[in-house]
């Protein structure tokens, strides 16, 4: 049973490595057959693929809460999909879907290295996959030995009879959505020794370390706190609209857009 519980999951994710698109992924069906009114076939699909249902409908409508909260105060919808503010707008952008889970969910963010199965928390706790997460079914690649540096968000922290698991979990092939959304972000220069090339050493919360090139990490260093500008612009009213950012900020949006793009393409599996 649990095989093929299992293999609804992974059909699920679409090859994500995420358990939070799984479930976007979900309640996109759920939406189109709710548009359709077809509910009593998509019950029979739901339990031939291990869902349930009632979970599914109450995540739904905590979704339509939270839309109308926000809107009770004056933000646009979250469900317009075809909006500047929307950077799923095209129902694909991976890169933007996990950059959303990793702000959302940090400091919730483990790291393992190559060689190892733990993962390590930023509470340095090691934890293993929780059963529970499509990233621990077999033939994922987080199911295995690690072969490279790898980095996961995670929902929650939980202790068992002897050890610690990590669920609701999302891999993350590029670490730049860290650096440019989570966190306290330090960068210093490292002394050349001699050597011409200069290199910086950026920081998250004295726990994630990367040297790069000087140019590298200043560039981010500017990303970054154009981002934080632009965030902050936005939340301070919720009557702001895209035609009140200046050409600047517009861009600033349009280099995250493209270097996250890059980053995740040249990341990924």
């Amino acid at each position: 049973m649990r095989k093929y519980a299992d293999e609804a999951k992974v059909k699920l994710s679409e090859g994500s490595e995420s358990d939070q698109v799984l479930i976007l992924n979900v309640l996109n069906m759920f939406d189109q057959v709710n548009k359709r009114g077809n509910k009593n076939s998509f019950r029979q699909d739901c339990r031939r693929s291990f869902i349930n249902i009632g979970t599914l409908e109450m995540i739904s409508s905590i979704r339509k809460n939270v839309s109308k909260e926000l809107e009770s105060i004056g933000y646009p919808s979250p469900n317009l999909m075809n909006t500047w503010y929307n950077r799923n707008s095209n129902g694909s952008s991976l890169f933007s879907l996990q950059a959303s889970v990793v702000a959302g969910l940090y400091p919730n963010v483990a790291v393992r290295e190559e060689g190892e199965v733990n993962f390590r928390t930023m509470g340095n706790q090691k934890a293993k996959m929780h059963i529970s997460s499509v990233n621990s079914c077999k033939g994922m690649p987080l199911s295995k030995k690690s072969t490279e540096l790898e980095f996961v968000a995670f929902g929650e922290l939980l202790k068992g009879v002897s050890t610690y698991t990590i669920n609701q979990t999302t891999h993350l092939p590029s670490v730049l959505p860290i650096l440019l959304l989570c966190g306290d972000f330090r960068i210093r220069t490292l002394d050349s020794e001699g050597n011409d090339t200069k290199y910086s050493v950026i920081t998250i919360d004295e726990w994630i370390s990367f040297r790069c090139e000087y140019k590298i990490g200043s560039t981010l260093a500017v990303l970054r706190s154009r981002l934080e500008t632009i965030f902050f612009h936005f939340v301070s009213s919720s009557k702001h609209s895209w035609d009140d950012f200046n050409d600047n900020e517009r861009s600033t949006l349009a280099a995250f857009d493209a270097v996250s793009r890059s980053s995740f393409k040249a990341s990924s599996r």
